[in-house]
Formats: structure tokens, sequence, C-alpha cells
């Protein structure tokens, strides 16, 4: 997600749809891509079935960025949405959640 301080875009490559974040400077923080749950290392689904069992996977994207690479999982639970990111191995990284507004703009 971008910031006043980042730049998202997006694209495709092939039929893979992509994004790619910049900073101001035009530097590179992060490219992302949506994947299929099939396509998760097994220590990331175990960690999803165990410790996130009852939230529904809303998405699931490939995350390569100056670190190295992750996994963010989209989900949702009982009108709150958390976004996941993973390491290879499982280790949860962060947890961002925060609760669906019924009176959202444009509505």
């Amino acid at each position: 997600m971008e910031t006043k301080t980042e730049f998202e875009v997006n694209f495709k490559q092939g039929s893979q749809a992509m994004s790619a974040t910049y900073g101001t400077a035009g530097n590179w923080l992060e490219t992302e891509k949506d994947i299929k749950a099939a396509t998760l290392p097994e220590a990331v689904r175990n960690t999803l079935a165990n410790q996130y069992a009852g939230y529904e996977v809303k998405a699931l994207s490939h995350v390569e960025n100056p670190q190295g690479t992750c996994y963010e999982a989209d989900l949702e639970k009982g009108g709150k949405s958390m976004e996941v990111v993973f390491k290879l191995d499982g280790t949860v990284l962060k947890e961002n959640m925060e609760e669906h507004d019924n009176d959202e703009e444009g509505d």
C-alpha cells in the first residue's frame, strides 16, 4: 500500500498482475504478485491453518523487497480485516488489523 512517501505501479508481466512500490527518490521498495494458496511454502500454509483458523483468506501475495522474500495474506473474520506478513519459514513478521467501516466514502 502506498503512502505519501511511496508510489505504487500496477502492471502485468505476461498474464501475471503485479505491482512495484518505489520511494519518492525512485528507490525500489518491493514487488508484489498475487498467488494461489497451493504455491505458498508449506511452513506458511501451516502457520495460516494453525494460527488463523476461522479466517477467510481474501488474497495471497508473493513479495520481493531488499530484505528478501516474504508472503502476505489478506484475511477476514467477523467484520475485521487483517494483513499478515510471513517469512519463508512461516514466522509471522507483521500483523495489521483494521475494522471495516460501513460508512465508506462514496457510498
